[in-house]
């Protein structure tokens, strides 16, 4: 599938000026055919479907549309179908196009009726900007003024349109400038935030194979998107209790959404001062967890010849299982107490263990004990370099192990429990992370 990235929003002037207005959507790809059609019909427009270039042709015959959007290439060498339109028919309707790179003359296309091309993949909220600066020109009012406010903008991560529409329509009562992007899956909404600066995300828990708690904590762990993280989270029934470890500033809202209550904690993160009581544990956590997570990596990779690959974020329970052999780092700094631990499954570690010392092992055994602790200790020393390059001050640690079917990790830093869990071609094994602010001194 083609990559499409769709719904962008503005609620006070993407549907006063797009309503009453017809637009022929030409698409061969049904999934992408769906998206527009939802966006555009989200912004105030009727949608005539088309699947080619014959379609379109046949649809104009009995129906009139105000503009077109189409891929440059169903339109046909030389671009066939936009010279019977323009040229025999003389229907003069504003072209809008996109390709995914094909070569065009522009100043050709303009003579027929192109008003703008777009290159894949292609955010259909500049798709609608563009047409709604064409209404404001025909109507005299010059260009319309950009869906991008000069104040606040809204990510709104939903699954279904309608209830982007429900969040939508609830900011614009009390932010009617706001900017407001739409996104309909978890990938989608981590492009966007890579893209550009969001004040708040707004985001559901039912995303789909990636939840709205993984989700956060996926940004969390980006160090280019998880600086001063403020969302709110929806969701169906009493708020989670994994929310309270969530890192960056979240509050929950219950379905159905209740106006007041959702539009007071809009106000709160929106209008978040540093001191207010809402801790934001995020900024030390991605800072101190991430040096960790590469010096794994790179490890791993020398060391062992093995390239992990991170295929889920969670928060591990308490008493629940970390793994079957665990090395735990316990450490100190002027900010805070800390304990990360590396846990394997008995059989990946022996495939592991035996790999690094190039010796078989059957069993779990003081031998392997000691490789992991010295696996532990070059982890521990590349991450403390890291870290000392951003002002931290690390007292060294004594790796320990801790071994045992499916044992619990007992951390002596008090806090939740943050774990990533990476695969390996010999196996997995899990990253785990507790981190304990130090009280600030009177």
């Amino acid at each position: 599938m083609r990559e499409f990235l769709p719904l962008g929003y503005n609620q006070k002037n993407a549907m006063s000026s797009l309503k009453d207005k017809s637009i022929l959507i030409v698409e061969q790809e049904a999934s992408v055919r769906e998206a527009l059609i939802q966006a555009f019909q989200f912004n105030g427009a009727s949608v005539v479907p088309a699947t080619n270039g014959e379609s379109a042709l046949e649809a104009l015959k009995t129906r009139k549309v105000d503009f077109i959007y189409s891929e440059l290439e169903t339109l046909g060498e030389n671009y066939d179908i936009l010279r019977l339109l323009h040229q025999k028919l003389k229907l003069r309707i504003p072209v809008f196009l996109s390709t995914s790179g094909s070569t065009y003359s522009l100043d050709v296309l303009k003579k027929l009726g192109v008003i703008e091309v777009f290159r894949k993949p292609v955010e259909v909220d500049r798709v609608i900007q563009a047409i709604r600066d064409e209404i404001a020109k025909k109507s005299g009012e010059g260009a319309a003024p950009r869906a991008v406010p000069d104040k606040v903008t809204f990510l709104v991560v939903q699954e279904e349109v309608s209830q982007i529409e429900v969040v939508s329509n609830f900011i614009a009562t009390e932010y009617p400038n706001a900017g407001i992007i739409g996104a309909m899956s978890p990938k989608t909404g981590l492009q966007k935030l890579g893209r550009q600066k969001f004040d708040l995300v707004i985001s559901d828990i039912n995303l789909g194979r990636l939840s709205g708690l993984n989700f956060i904590r996926e940004v969390a762990l980006d160090p280019t998107l998880g600086s001063n993280l403020k969302f709110i989270l929806t969701g169906d029934g009493p708020a989670p209790e994994e929310l309270q470890a969530l890192p960056g500033k979240v509050i929950y809202c219950p379905k159905p959404l209740e106006k007041g209550f959702f539009l007071d904690s809009v106000r709160k993160l929106v209008i978040l001062q540093p001191d207010d009581g809402i801790s934001a544990p995020v900024k030390v956590d991605v800072e101190f967890i991430n040096p960790f997570i590469d010096a794994t990596l790179k490890v791993f990779g020398s060391v062992l010849g093995v390239d992990p690959v991170k295929e889920a974020i969670f928060l591990r329970q308490p008493g629940k299982p970390s793994g079957d052999i665990s090395g735990v780092l316990e450490m100190n700094s002027e900010r805070f107490f800390a304990s990360m631990a590396i846990s394997f499954e008995k059989e990946s570690f022996l495939h592991l263990i035996s790999r690094m010392m190039g010796k078989n092992h059957s069993e779990v055994s003081p031998d392997v004990g000691v490789g992991l602790a010295e696996l532990c200790n070059q982890i521990f020393g590349g991450a403390k370099s890291l870290l000392d390059e951003r002002g931290y001050a690390l007292v060294s640690a004594t790796p320990s192990i801790q071994v045992g079917n499916g044992h619990s990790v007992k951390h002596t830093a008090r806090g939740a429990c943050i774990a990533i869990r990476f695969s390996t071609e010999l196996g997995f094994f899990t990253i785990e992370a507790v981190l304990e602010p130090r009280k600030p001194q009177a």
